[in-house]
């Protein structure tokens, strides 16, 4: 894995230029040809990037070793440094799930002329506008929905304080009007809910002790197994805000011999004691998560119905766990930050749902995968992190919940009032 990555540097940085110009062969929608163009110029399986973490990159070239958590600790810091290598791309095997606007690709630019992606955008929406399109099965109309409002709603907000030419606002108008076409009516949101729950809980292991490689929380719709709803007031949800309001996000958690109320009475001391200093705070002052706690991020699209209602059938498009071995860090190479926290992160395949009738259609970014920085791995996260920097999947979450704190500090929902109370 380390040395194939090294490989792969040097390919993306050299060859980028030459995969941007072609084109997949690969067909998802069946629906029309120009639904797979859509993808192809909206979700482009290259993403380009301003340059990578120098160091981090060349620690995970080279299986690490520590002797002391210490030695960790100025390990993670060591990878903060700023970006030192030349812009590089990432070749992704599938189309990413969110929409890029990096570097202004369709947007306007600084002399309010249009782009040659925004025309291209707007040349599909409008071909797509044309068409009687027939779906060979609901999830296909649904996921194609939710493509549509991934563009409407980063367009939309790209618009603020901005000069926006004609053709933009022509460009976005067409997009509303194709997903207004792909409306779910009641009974396709019900077959839809149940097929996709379905495949949701299909075989995997059900604890992180079992199979790492495996493990999938068994959480939507409802908690299993010890799995307790542990939500925030919308508004605080920094993913929520983040995917304007695109998207429900859950939050759940396991903490084995705790029941939801022995946890939310906790969640309440530390958010009055600690409120947002929690994470710098040190451990040994605050509540210690039992030995195999985990918390769970889950992201569902929300849809439209014909009834114009927005619903949530089901449809993941993330999710985001950490399971913890050990209610102190401890040295763990295993580990995804060596201290103890193993991640798992999915993200939604539209090959695996539209590929096949069963199974997950959930794939799973390893630790020492190429991602962009902030909440959108697969593309460059612009509207938080205001770079297209690449790092790597563990040290993308480390960065932000990982290099000091450990367990309960790394959890930010206990820095925010618990919903409902």
């Amino acid at each position: 894995m380390k040395r194939e990555i090294a490989v792969l540097i040097g390919v993306f940085s050299v060859c980028a230029s030459t995969l941007c110009s072609g084109s997949t062969e690969l067909v998802l929608y069946s629906c029309s040809p120009n639904a797979n163009r859509l993808l192809e110029v909206a979700f482009p399986k290259v993403q380009r990037g301003e340059g990578a973490h120098a160091c981090a990159l060349n620690h995970c070239l080279v299986e690490p070793t520590f002797e002391t958590f210490v030695d960790v600790i100025r390990y993670w810091h060591a990878q903060r440094l700023p970006a030192a290598t030349p812009p590089i791309a990432i070749l992704h095997d599938n189309f990413p799930i969110d929409f890029s606007l990096a570097a202004g690709e369709f947007l306007p630019n600084g002399n309010g002329e249009e782009s040659k992606h925004l025309e291209e955008l707007t040349e599909v929406l409008t071909a797509l506008s044309l068409e009687q399109m027939s779906f060979s099965k609901v999830e296909e109309k649904a996921l194609l929905q939710r493509d549509l409002n991934v563009i409407i709603r980063s367009m939309s907000g790209s618009r603020r304080g901005t000069s926006v030419p004609k053709l933009f606002e022509r460009c976005l108008k067409t997009a509303v009007s194709v997903r207004d076409r792909l409306r779910l009516s009641p009974n396709e949101v019900d077959t839809c809910r149940q097929k996709l729950m379905t495949r949701y809980h299909s075989s995997r292991a059900t604890s992180f002790s079992e199979r790492y490689e495996d493990y999938f929380p068994a959480v939507v719709p409802s908690p299993e197994d010890g799995w307790h709803r542990f939500d925030i007031a919308d508004s605080e949800y920094t993913h929520f805000n983040f995917f304007k309001h695109g998207s429900k996000v859950s939050t759940y958690i396991r903490a084995p011999t705790f029941s939801l109320e022995a946890i939310c009475n906790v969640w309440d001391k530390l958010y009055d004691q600690f409120g947002l200093r929690l994470n710098a705070t040190r451990s040994s002052a605050t509540w210690k998560l039992p030995k195999g706690s985990e918390t769970a991020l889950v992201r569902t699209a929300k849809l439209l119905s014909t009834e114009g209602e927005e619903v949530d059938i089901c449809l993941v498009e993330e999710v985001l766990v950490r399971a913890f071995k050990s209610s102190d860090p401890i040295v763990d190479h295993d580990s995804s930050d060596f201290c103890g926290t193993i991640h798992f992160q999915y993200l939604l395949s539209r090959e695996l749902l539209l590929g096949r009738n069963t199974g997950s259609y959930m794939r799973r970014i390893d630790d020492d995968a190429l991602v962009f920085m902030g909440l959108t791995a697969e593309v460059p996260d612009v509207d938080t992190v205001h770079t297209a920097s690449i790092t790597t999947a563990r040290l993308n979450c480390i960065a932000c919940h990982g290099i000091n704190p450990f367990g309960t500090n790394s959890i930010f929902s206990f820095q925010r009032r618990r919903s409902g109370r």
